[in-house]
């Protein structure tokens, strides 16, 4: 009977339900409900200010206010409206460059000419040529240099840099070496103003040597040797100066190559006659002139050391066949030719002239 009643109580529906609110009725879009509060969201932080704006300078955090504290105004003095770029500590913002300065117009500078010719006459050494300018324009033009194609040609400017008032003007000067050459040479000067770069072209018409043909390459290796006594081992010339001593010694040697020039029917005057020398000499003098010849003469420098064609035992048997056919005058003593290893067993006077 009990169990019964337990079995009855339980599986029983309750007789009520709580109260339940009233539904709520619909508003506009907008409108709030009446008794509804919402949350209330905390305003966003404001953007910090990047470092490049005017005005801003670096939030630090202070000892006694560990927020940030609030960004401090820039002098006025240092103040500006235009943005500053970022560059590492100890290293100097460049400022604004300045715009190049435009070039003058190309026809501020008026020129005679652009190009001139010189008719040399047969001993001529150098052309010369001369070419004006003027300025016609109203402000002051610069000619800051001057340069040419080849080392033969020189340019020479009143000053450097040459200033030239408007209405100025005055000329340049050109040298050109025509040694050695015949035929036309033409040459090409630039000149560098403030109205831009000029250039210029020079050209010499130098007649061909009269006479014989040998005689006029003589005459030409001559000039060449003057300026670079080492030249007669080079080019044309080693057919007769270098050819013919290539593996001999002693007498054929000098036959080969020393008698060519000092032996020959028509010696240069420049070009000393064994046969008469007034001083006495020795091996360390003829050792000496044969290795380092003479600079500033024609006598060149026969040792391979310095761009000669013999060897040290030619140069050694070469200078005991002198030694013992060209003894020279009878002086007993001579000045001693300078730094050589070999010893001397007397001095000699002085060296070739």
């Amino acid at each position: 009977m009990l169990v019964a009643l337990c079995v009855s109580a339980a599986g029983a529906e309750p007789t009520s339900k709580p109260p339940q609110p009233p539904p709520l009725p619909l508003l506009p879009p907008g409108a709030e409900q009446p008794g509804v509060v919402r949350p209330v969201r905390p305003p966003a932080p404001k953007a910090r200010p990047a470092l490049n704006t005017p005005g801003a300078v670096p939030q630090v955090r202070s000892v006694a206010n560990p927020r940030l504290d609030p960004p401090l105004p820039l002098p006025p003095q240092i103040q500006s409206s235009t943005p500053v770029p970022f560059a590492p500590p100890g290293f100097a913002v460049p400022g604004p460059s300045a715009p190049p300065q435009p070039l003058l117009p190309s026809n501020s500078l008026s020129w005679d000419a652009e190009s001139k010719e010189f008719k040399a006459k047969a001993g001529e050494t150098n052309a010369y040529f001369t070419f004006y300018l003027t300025n016609v324009c109203d402000k002051e033009v610069l000619v800051n240099g001057i340069r040419t194609s080849c080392g033969c040609t020189a340019a020479k400017l009143p000053s450097t840099p040459w200033k030239l008032a408007p209405g100025e003007g005055g000329p340049i000067s050109v040298t050109m070496d025509i040694r050695g050459k015949h035929g036309r040479s033409s040459k090409s000067v630039t000149v560098d103003t403030t109205a831009g770069t000029k250039s210029l072209l020079v050209t010499a018409i130098i007649p061909q040597p009269e006479g014989d043909p040998t005689q006029m390459n003589r005459s030409q290796n001559m000039q060449l040797a003057m300026t670079d006594r080492q030249v007669v081992f080079r080019g044309d010339c080693a057919k007769c100066h270098v050819e013919p001593g290539v593996g001999k010694m002693g007498k054929e040697l000098y036959t080969a190559s020393c008698g060519i020039c000092h032996e020959a029917e028509h010696r240069a005057s420049m070009v000393t006659d064994l046969k008469t020398l007034k001083h006495s000499t020795n091996l360390e003098y003829w050792t000496h002139w044969i290795r380092e010849g003479k600079p500033g003469s024609l006598m060149p420098a026969f040792s391979a050391a310095h761009g000669g064609p013999l060897t040290e035992p030619q140069i050694a048997s070469l200078a005991q066949w002198l030694t013992e056919n060209y003894k020279g005058g009878h002086q007993t003593a001579a000045a001693p030719a300078p730094a050589i290893s070999v010893p001397a067993s007397s001095k000699p006077a002085s060296p070739l002239p």
